[in-house]
């Protein structure tokens, strides 16, 4: 399953702003996530997907994945602890109309998959009140919205299964 690169790098920014908005990216004691790169091991994403997964790129709260063949996947986190409906709920409304659609995640608070500007987006509150906000892109275009969100999904539940 491959996924595509950013169709346009700067939306992908601008919907990963969007999707996390107010939540802060600190914990309760102001300290900073850590890095979310770390949260994510590229080779579990090449066997999920197919795709190897070379670089990086990490924010304060974020991290994008990406390959040599083009391929993305932008890892957002926000700290939601005391209001983890809310921002779950903030995320799901940052949904194209019409495309949200909840699922079930074993250990977490709530789940979606959505598209995102036209973005394949998987968002779920787990981890003791953590949004985690996964969106992914691929250039082929014989990789449908569906595989890719479905790639998307399973990246999300194994690496909550494996914590």
């Amino acid at each position: 399953m491959l996924l595509r690169p950013p169709r346009r790098p700067l939306l992908v920014a601008a919907v990963l702003v969007a999707l996390l908005g107010a939540c802060g990216s600190e914990d309760d004691d102001g300290e900073a996530l850590g890095d979310v790169c770390a949260l994510l091991d590229p080779a579990d994403l090449e066997d999920v997907t197919g795709v190897p997964f070379e670089d990086q790129e990490g924010g304060e709260a974020s991290c994008t994945y990406i390959s040599s063949t083009g391929a993305a996947i932008a890892l957002n986190v926000a700290d939601v602890r005391g209001a983890a409906e809310a921002g779950l709920g903030g995320a799901q409304s940052t949904c194209d109309d019409g495309t949200a659609e909840e699922i079930d995640i074993a250990d977490t608070d709530g789940a979606f998959t959505c598209l995102v500007t036209g973005l394949p987006t998987v968002a779920a509150v787990g981890g003791g009140g953590y949004l985690v906000v996964l969106t992914g892109d691929d250039a082929d275009t014989e990789v449908d919205d569906a595989t890719i969100t479905d790639s998307l999904v399973t990246i999300l539940e194994s690496s909550i299964a494996s914590r």
